[in-house]
């Protein structure tokens, strides 16, 4: 049984926590950044895993436009979602991948997980460091990504494969 990873980053976090996936899965498991990858051939695989970051309650447009273009297909295959974010409300966490992604891929997917996230400062431009200073009290970088979360996402896969 083949399986891929299809994500979309911005600063990096989704790309960082889709390595330390890949570790805790068997060799073979591809990825594909598909904001700057050629989009894969879903036909190849058997469990498709997709990630991406949320932003005002949405992931990525390449994340989603990929989706939604391969709909018919995913929903004959073996499907895992992940988040990535600083969202510390885990009681928000059905809304974010609602938010993130389409209804009918989230009500099939045999595993949900929220990773948590970093905040790259450095990579921020000024009006996005003035919003999160304002709105969400939030002066500086950190690294909120669980190592838990991704273990035990990779031991959900792993049983369903």
């Amino acid at each position: 049984m083949k399986g891929i990873i299809i994500y979309a980053t911005r600063h990096g976090c989704t790309e960082k926590a889709v390595k330390l996936l890949q570790k805790k899965l068997p060799d073979g498991i591809e990825s594909v950044n598909i904001g700057k990858e050629k989009a894969p051939d879903l036909s190849l695989y058997d469990t498709v895993i997709f990630g991406g970051p949320i932003y005002v309650g949405k992931t990525l447009k390449p994340l989603t436009d990929y989706i939604q273009r391969n709909l018919d297909v995913l929903k004959k295959k073996k499907v895992a979602l992940f988040l990535c974010a600083g969202e510390q409300d885990l009681q928000r966490t059905d809304a974010l991948f609602a938010g993130a992604f389409p209804e009918e891929l989230c009500k099939i997917s045999f595993a949900r997980e929220f990773f948590g996230g970093e905040l790259y400062w450095e990579k921020l431009d000024f009006m996005t460091k003035l919003i999160l200073r304002l709105v969400k009290g939030i002066n500086g970088g950190y690294s909120r990504l669980s190592e838990e979360k991704i273990k035990k996402f990779a031991s959900d896969v792993e049983l369903a494969r």
